[in-house]
């Protein structure tokens, strides 16, 4: 019996419908990871915020009294025992895992009315926040630590979303037009100031 090897035409052909096949497979992975990613993100942010609400209540209605950096990046952090052992698991965005807090609270000494404007042995209270469906929550570090200035690192591809949660407890993303935070904050109604 006669073997029929395949000619150089034919060879060309399968690794050209093999590249054309990958070419269009490999994207779509990887922005369906993106996606996956994303919806990872939302969930952590929605835990920290429901580890907040629990803290608000037995708390008195006050938010933390601490930097927004510290309050779930360690185990001892005010939001972090609201979370358990998984608090490390939280605070961390999955398109950016070298980072051991991702995500920082809209409470920065350099905003002079934001969530932990009292000082002192308490944050503010709940009830004064006055726009809780557009004031910040959590957000990622980046973002925290350039407000009023530019962001830098992009964590869900490259189309400046970032994602955030309200004091209302809602996830959505913040989508930046361009670099600049203070523009993009009025724009899109989006509040890092209690003013």
């Amino acid at each position: 019996m006669k073997k029929h090897f395949l000619s150089l035409t034919e060879m060309l052909v399968v690794v050209g419908i093999i590249i054309l096949l990958f070419s269009i497979g490999v994207p779509a992975v990887i922005k369906g990871m993106q996606k996956g990613e994303l919806t990872e993100c939302k969930g952590n942010l929605s835990q920290l915020a429901k580890a907040t609400a629990v803290y608000l209540k037995d708390n008195k209605n006050y938010f933390p009294p601490e930097e927004g950096s510290a309050w779930a990046s360690n185990a001892s952090d005010p939001i972090s025992l609201y979370l358990g052992s998984s608090y490390d698991k939280v605070n961390v965005c999955p398109s950016n895992p070298s980072e051991d807090a991702s995500y920082y609270a809209s409470a920065n000494s350099t905003i002079s009315s934001d969530l932990n404007a009292s000082g002192g042995t308490k944050g503010l209270k709940s009830s004064k926040v006055k726009r809780p469906e557009t004031m910040s929550l959590f957000v990622s570090y980046d973002v925290y630590n350039n407000l009023g200035g530019s962001v830098n690192e992009q964590w869900h591809g490259s189309d400046n979303t970032y994602p955030f949660v309200n004091v209302g407890g809602s996830v959505t993303s913040l989508k930046i037009n361009s670099s600049d935070l203070s523009n993009a904050n009025k724009n899109d109604r989006i509040d890092f100031k209690n003013d």
